[in-house]
């Protein structure tokens, strides 16, 4: 087997994996107060902590699949089958919707970081004029957990799962890629530690920060860069992975000039 069907076999393991995980936590997580679910889930709650870390680390493994699988995608010198237009356009469009889905995520668990990548994502919108239209969205604060919770439990995962289906119809669930996504998590879960959350400022010693690819985001706005240029800037990615199909002439180009933004937003992320 092709390594970039492999890598798509087990995407679609982790991703199922996210998925179930995901759900046993519905039975432990209260959106109407989130923070002492998330406290109570996490220390006193049986096989609580158990699904939150796998949940967690099948989710990451998952992103991370999917970026690989991409750059794999946009590398190939003659692929002998050619994507349609329309694959292209919605693989960019479920991988926005994944990174979507781990920005609700991130903020639902409420605690000081959850909090301040909500307040730092409320401060772009309000002060953007390319995406002010997604203001509602944090209007009532005391609401805006909710919200995101209703997000992330309903209409993100459905419209990533279509976005899937629609894209790798060649591929399916397969229990064999299942069983190793199983193994890769759990391996995860027990070998590495979950990032702990920020009850108290007094935890942490660094500013508060959010999830890690939205770290250039928010440095870029400590180093006063305009707004709209920092919203283009994170859309940027995913335009230029629209473009493939109706540039493949210049597809060198665009590989140069994605590799130009990682370097950038990997630079300005680390700082």
């Amino acid at each position: 087997m092709k390594i970039d069907y492999f890598i798509s076999y087990l995407t679609i393991g982790l991703i199922s994996i996210s998925f179930f995980s995901g759900f046993a936590l519905l039975f432990f997580y209260n959106p109407i107060t989130p923070l002492k679910s998330v406290e109570n889930l996490t220390l006193f709650s049986l096989g609580g902590s158990f699904f939150r870390k796998l949940h967690y680390f099948s989710s990451e493994a998952s992103l991370i699949l999917v970026i690989t699988h991409i750059v794999i995608e946009s590398i190939k010198k003659n692929p002998k089958k050619s994507i349609n237009k329309n694959q292209y356009i919605v693989a960019s469009f479920a991988l926005f919707i994944l990174i979507l889905l781990m920005f609700t995520g991130f903020v639902i668990k409420a605690d000081l970081s959850g909090q301040s990548a909500m307040l730092v994502a409320e401060n772009i919108i309000k002060k953007s004029y390319l995406i002010n239209f997604l203001l509602p969205l944090f209007k009532d604060p005391q609401n805006t957990v909710f919200r995101f919770y209703i997000m992330h439990i309903s209409i993100l995962p459905v419209l990533f799962t279509f976005l899937v289906l629609k894209h790798a119809k060649a591929v399916s669930l397969k229990k064999e890629f299942c069983s190793i996504a199983l193994a890769a998590s759990l391996i995860l879960t027990v070998i590495l530690k979950q990032p702990e959350d920020i009850i108290k400022i007094e935890q942490t010693k660094e500013l508060l920060k959010g999830p890690w690819f939205f770290y250039g985001a928010e440095n870029m706005l400590m180093f006063n860069f305009p707004v709209d240029l920092v919203v283009v800037i994170i859309l940027f990615p995913f335009i230029i992975l629209s473009l493939y199909p109706f540039l493949q002439n210049n597809k060198k180009i665009l590989n140069y000039t994605l590799l130009a933004w990682v370097l950038f937003y990997g630079a300005i992320s680390l700082v």
